[in-house]
């Protein structure tokens, strides 16, 4: 593979930039929807007066408080910082305000996906050549280390794997969580104003008459599915005659992820199908821009 001959070669050979420039545009976009979404749902009273989370953290940190200025003021500055990524215009400085966004989002509210786009965020203030502009990458006349490559597939791989052993126990295996988190969202379909979930009725109806106690073979096969498919599509996104079979596999498991639960995992889904990107060879990457 040839991105780990890359770093096992010390990072000795630049490659052209027109992957990193297009992870990086599409990484801006689930930052945007990411943001957009929570102001929907209007995660910036998380911390107002009497709200939950701002009691939960004081418990939690012992009388210490977050300011409610402070939280609202990340959570608006972030949305054109993510416009800045996706534009190309002062990349690292948009960066950087995302990058202090979620982490100040984690102190008060640790989610998985949030982290996951933190550690991209700075793989991508740390590397060479993650500020190209798409037209400078597209020329192909710019290149640089695949330090960038290395850091987000190093991240991709390391969620997978956490997510797999994470999800390796008889309570999502059964499906049960999955079910569970799928029947509430439904019944608050008429009362919600951003249901989370594109199932169609038929299938909402077969999932309101399911019994979570114990759930169809149906079920459970897709929740080993998933699970195995976490654990190989590291292994096999490392094999150059396997790359292309896993990397459908990946966008069709994080198709379904997403039609399940499109306000919450649209955006997470599409950094993850776009990092898929940092593992094509740089020789077809070349190949491509040479027309």
């Amino acid at each position: 593979m040839w991105l780990v001959n890359a770093v096992l070669g010390g990072f000795s050979t630049p490659v052209p930039l027109a992957s990193l420039a297009l992870f990086r545009i599409l990484f801006g976009l689930s930052l945007l929807l990411k943001f957009l979404v929570e102001t929907r749902r209007r995660y910036y009273r998380y911390l107002d007066p009497g709200a939950y989370l701002a009691f939960r953290f004081a418990v939690a940190h012992k009388g210490r408080e977050v300011p409610a200025p402070l939280w609202r003021f990340f959570h608006w500055v972030r949305i054109p910082a993510a416009a800045m990524v996706v534009l190309g215009f002062y990349i690292k400085i948009g960066l950087v305000i995302v990058a202090l966004a979620l982490a100040l989002e984690m102190l008060v509210y640790f989610k998985y996906h949030a982290n996951y786009m933190w550690l991209v965020c700075l793989a991508l203030i740390v590397s060479p050549g993650s500020d190209c502009s798409l037209r400078d990458a597209l020329s192909g006349a710019v290149k640089a280390p695949p330090v960038a490559h290395a850091l987000v597939v190093a991240t991709l791989y390391a969620m997978y794997l956490s997510t797999a052993l994470h999800k390796m126990n008889p309570t999502f295996l059964s499906g049960r969580v999955v079910m569970e988190q799928l029947k509430a969202v439904i019944r608050q379909r008429e009362t919600r104003h951003h249901w989370d979930t594109f199932v169609p009725n038929f299938a909402a109806k077969w999932i309101k008459n399911q019994n979570t106690g114990k759930s169809s073979r149906f079920v459970r096969g897709g929740m080993v599915t998933t699970v195995s498919l976490e654990v190989l599509l590291p292994l096999l996104l490392l094999n150059d005659y396997t790359i292309w079979f896993a990397m459908a596999a990946g966008i069709v498991m994080h198709g379904a992820f997403t039609l399940l639960f499109p306000a919450t995992l649209l955006h997470f889904s599409l950094v993850v199908v776009a990092s898929y990107l940092l593992l094509i060879p740089p020789e077809l990457v070349a190949r491509l821009l040479e027309g």
